[in-house]
């Protein structure tokens, strides 16, 4: 099934700016900064723990300085999802975690957004879109969390979908003091997106703090009531694969639970994580999920479905993404001997 993986039309609902930049725009940023590990900025990859993921994006993080250096980023970004076949992309930011940065928040983003604008030919939105997932850690201060929120609405940053709390960096830390901040981003219409997999408490939490979406979420398999809530509110998991993996939640891509989330109804789409640190891209993911878990080409299909209904944009954009994936879905399929077009099986 590879060549139909290579030309689906894909949604990445949970990928990380800073772990899906091209090496060589990375490589780039280096040689321009006087860096002296211009030609291997990250070392190893793909990086085989938590600690050297940590290492990985915090170099990553030390690489972008200017303004212009997250135009480029944005716009190799873009470059890369459109030859991936990615039509929509929700995009994890923290904009709060770049010490070597001259730019505010705000000014971040609509650095990173420019260049992705400037990714798309002629500016053709349906083949690209994408939302920023603002990112508030868990020890941020309940007042430092609603500050970045404010000040990013204030400046009316473009394509803002969302408000995410990144997973937790100890089991058992607390979100809760974020409620402020997820108020906020209520009132302005945000989604609000919750990463845990820890534990039943955390992701209970996740539910209190009124999370739209749940980045994880394998926890419920071991609590009725939550999968009760779950199932009642419908609300989307997202999965990375092999960040799953990376975290030590899942031996491996064969043992993810995904039949049984599957099996208790819960709603369940793939995300990459941080693909380019991980190894993997979102097809990627697809292909190994595919291949591990016996999955047809409608199983495919209906994940990209259930990732267009929860991404953090406009009913006016879901629709255009749905409708790509049904032209796709209807195209013929090649036969034996026969080319086909971009689009065959």
């Amino acid at each position: 099934m590879g060549h139909a993986l290579d030309t689906l039309p894909k949604v990445d609902l949970s990928c990380h700016f800073e772990g899906a930049l091209p090496l060589a725009l990375l490589s780039e940023l280096a040689r321009k900064h006087g860096r002296a590990d211009a030609e291997a900025p990250l070392g190893p990859l793909p990086v085989t723990d938590l600690a050297g993921l940590a290492e990985a994006r915090a170099k990553v993080r030390s690489l972008l300085v200017t303004a212009e250096d997250f135009f480029a980023a944005g716009q190799a970004l873009g470059a890369a999802l459109l030859e991936q076949a990615v039509m929509h992309v929700d995009l994890h930011v923290d904009p709060t975690l770049w010490p070597a940065s001259h730019c505010k928040p705000a000014e971040l983003l609509e650095s990173i957004d420019a260049g992705l604008c400037a990714a798309r030919p002629d500016g053709e939105e349906t083949l690209l879109s994408w939302s920023f997932l603002i990112e508030l850690r868990r020890e941020l201060t309940a007042e430092a969390a609603t500050a970045v929120v404010q000040a990013i609405l204030d400046a009316e940053v473009p394509h803002v979908g969302a408000v995410a709390v990144a997973a937790e960096n100890a089991p058992g830390e607390s979100a809760l003091h974020l409620q402020a901040a997820f108020a906020l981003a209520k009132e302005a219409g945000l989604i609000r997106v919750v990463a845990t997999d820890r534990g039943k408490g955390l992701l209970a939490e996740a539910l209190q703090l009124g999370a739209q979406r749940i980045v994880g979420g394998a926890a419920a398999l071991e609590d009725a009531d939550l999968l009760l809530q779950l199932r009642a509110h419908r609300l989307p998991i997202a999965i990375c694969p092999s960040a799953q993996v990376l975290a030590g939640l899942t031996r491996s891509i064969a043992e993810l639970r995904l039949r049984k989330m599957k099996d208790a109804g819960l709603f369940v789409a793939l995300g990459s994580g941080w693909p380019v640190l991980l190894g993997t891209s979102i097809g990627a993911e697809f292909e190994a999920v595919t291949r591990h878990h016996h999955w047809r080409l409608d199983d495919v299909r209906n994940a990209t479905a259930r990732a267009i209904e929860a991404v953090s944009t406009d009913a006016t954009r879901r629709f255009q993404l749905a409708r790509t994936v049904e032209i796709w879905r209807h195209r013929p399929m090649a036969g034996p001997g026969k080319k086909g077009d971009d689009w065959s099986l």
